[in-house]
């Protein structure tokens, strides 16, 4: 349980600040995600992810992502994912606007462990990120392959037994790499409330604080508000009939 703590406070730290003189830009962000995850036999389900995003209302940068995967349960608090995204980012600047397409391959690792009314969690994942950028619809301007590791701990506190109100709380630390050296990528503090409902679904309301790295000493610091509905299938008594 020492451990569980340790990440947790690892996440929960803020991001680093460069020695050198910085450029920290504020931006307000509005995020709609719903995801849902289908449980195919005890050891075996799928799931889908879809997301966008808007920046200052829409005015500064519009992002979208769809990803899909599977996963096999070791058990009930132990799982290995892998699956493929992928991401349209469209920056709304002067002049033509500036697209990027992204695919990404991904390989997840993710654990639990409830203890009474207390969930604790923690996820790590691998991407392997294709980005190609594009202004409106001239060919590539530049196709680039990054590799992104990012860890992440979850707290949820569920005031009722089952159903009903639930707290949750989680920090995210992402690193870019290139197997010999890690550049920080971003960092995010999580901070929200939801209700569980009787159909195996939730709604949530989150505030996201994220501090993320654009360029060399070009910083943006994120408000975020985020809407999460999240749904739950189990297949598995249709098959056994």
């Amino acid at each position: 349980m020492k451990r569980i703590h340790y990440f947790f406070l690892l996440t929960a730290l803020p991001a680093p600040r460069p020695a050198e003189a910085q450029t920290v830009l504020q931006r307000h962000v509005t995020w709609f995600a719903g995801q849902g995850q289908a449980k195919l036999s005890d050891r075996w389900s799928v799931s889908l992810d879809l997301q966008t995003r808007r920046d200052d209302w829409g005015a500064y940068r519009l992002q979208s992502l769809a990803r899909a995967g599977a996963s096999f349960h070791f058990a009930d608090n132990l799982a290995v994912s892998a699956g493929g995204a992928f991401f349209v980012h469209r920056l709304n600047d002067s002049g033509p606007h500036l697209f990027r397409r992204e695919w990404r391959s991904w390989e997840e690792i993710a654990w639990k462990k409830q203890v009474n009314k207390s969930e604790f969690a923690l996820r790590f994942r691998e991407e392997q990120r294709l980005m190609m950028a594009t202004k409106d619809i001239t060919p590539p301007l530049k196709n680039e392959l990054i590799f992104r590791s990012r860890g992440r701990a979850d707290y949820v506190l569920s005031l009722r037994k089952e159903n009903g109100l639930f707290l949750n709380f989680a920090g995210e630390y992402m690193v870019r790499h290139d197997f010999r050296s890690l550049v920080f990528d971003q960092w995010r503090g999580y901070a929200g409330a939801g209700w569980k409902f009787r159909n195996r679904s939730d709604i949530a309301l989150h505030y996201i604080m994220q501090y993320q790295r654009r360029g060399y000493k070009l910083y943006e610091r994120h408000h975020i508000l985020r809407i999460l509905y999240r749904v739950q299938l189990d297949f598995r008594k249709k098959v056994s009939e």
